[in-house]
């Protein structure tokens, strides 16, 4: 046999030795690896590392990847909330995660305090009703928005020689 074909039979056509082709070469061990002080890339391992490899505990700063799904325990296991204090969401920040929430869903008063002034007299509690004068009786200035909608239900009356003034951009509807 030729020695171009002695090599033929230890190298890969990448020039890579062939392991199974070598006699009297021991298969190496994590020990002997060691031993050498070479450090593996880990771009270059493949496969999985078994659980038991993990140390029961892992520091979060070591980990530098989202885990799976499927390798969190279902269902979690439950986290004691009562350190959180001072964690109240704001309008801005529910609206940022893009919650939306029904108002079939809301429940509870709305404190007097939430409303604007001019609807001061409104309860929402069941059976509860809008109210607004139905007799306009001395000189008084209704500001509408365009940005708002107004209305007034029934008849309104001005008294004597009052006037009521509607400015503004926006539209007061009577119904």
């Amino acid at each position: 046999m030729s020695k171009a074909r002695d090599l033929g039979n230890l190298l890969t056509t990448d020039g890579d030795v062939k392991s199974d082709s070598l006699d009297n070469v021991p298969t190496p061990t994590k020990a002997s690896i060691e031993a050498l002080g070479i450090d593996v890339p880990a771009a270059k391992l493949t496969g999985t590392i078994a659980d038991a490899r993990f140390p029961s505990r892992l520091s979060q700063s070591k980990l530098s990847q989202t885990i799976a799904g499927d390798r969190l325990p279902d269902p979690l296991p439950a986290i004691d909330g009562s350190n959180l204090t001072g964690v109240a969401p704001t309008k801005a920040t529910i609206e940022a995660l893009g919650i939306e929430l029904p108002a079939a869903n809301l429940t509870g008063t709305v404190a007097n305090a939430r409303f604007p002034t001019t609807l001061s007299n409104v309860s929402l509690a069941s059976g509860g009703v809008y109210e607004n004068l139905n007799t306009i009786s001395g000189n008084t200035t209704t500001t509408t928005s365009s940005t708002k909608n107004m209305f007034l239900l029934g008849q309104i009356s001005v008294n004597d020689t009052y006037t009521w003034t509607i400015a503004g951009d926006g539209v007061l509807q009577i119904i």
